[in-house]
């Protein structure tokens, strides 16, 4: 947050070679090093592939809900094939989500912007017992039309975006650790209107 990165469309300012575009249809287009093509369907396996916690997010469109409190973002550059799987012959985007904590902790981040854009975020993480800790994280996007129509004096561009994360880390003994990791989004956002050219 301290670079300004919210989104995987920030990632391009501490990037070098990678490359984003969001299609007409509200689907990001990824390349990597000018490794990617522009396919603007919701079904098609990108050529960069984005993955949470190491596991792949098959769709480019629901890479969208991936980027938020994290503790960190790795970008790997070439084909990654042989470390990550398939759909990753321009590089692979691999976002490692925050942790729960062994001690409370909780913070909120807002921020106002243009057009009514209103970006709150937040965070509660801490022990649940002396071997369960959790986490849970929240976001919520929302703004007001940034498109208009000369002719019918319509707007779009309206965004209502929320993401949600809820992590479990279990301890029973020195020897063993598991993890619970739901993720989930909803973009009821609208989608950028063609202009006649």
């Amino acid at each position: 947050v301290s670079k300004g990165i919210y989104g995987v469309q920030d990632l391009v300012k501490v990037t070098p070679g990678l490359s984003y575009v969001e299609s007409g249809r509200s689907v990001p287009i990824f390349s990597l090093r000018g490794v990617g093509f522009f396919d603007t369907s919701v079904a098609s396996r990108p050529t960069v592939s984005v993955y949470v916690d190491e596991a792949p997010i098959p769709f480019s469109i629901e890479a969208k809900g991936a980027a938020f409190d994290l503790e960190r973002v790795e970008v790997l550059k070439g084909p990654q094939g042989t470390l990550f799987g398939q759909n990753a012959t321009g590089g692979a985007i691999n976002y490692i989500a925050a942790k729960p904590t062994d001690t409370f902790k909780a913070g909120v981040i807002a921020s106002y912007a243009r057009f009514n854009t209103a970006d709150v975020q937040g965070y509660v993480s801490g022990p649940l017992t002396s071997t369960l800790n959790a986490r849970l994280a929240l976001r919520s996007v929302n703004s007001g039309d940034w498109q208009r129509s000369e002719s019918r004096g319509d707007g779009l561009g309206a965004q209502r975006f929320g993401q949600g994360r809820f992590l479990l880390d279990w301890r029973p003994t020195d020897r063993l650790k598991l993890a619970f990791n739901a993720n989930g989004f909803y973009d009821h956002s609208d989608t950028q209107a063609p202009q006649f050219l």
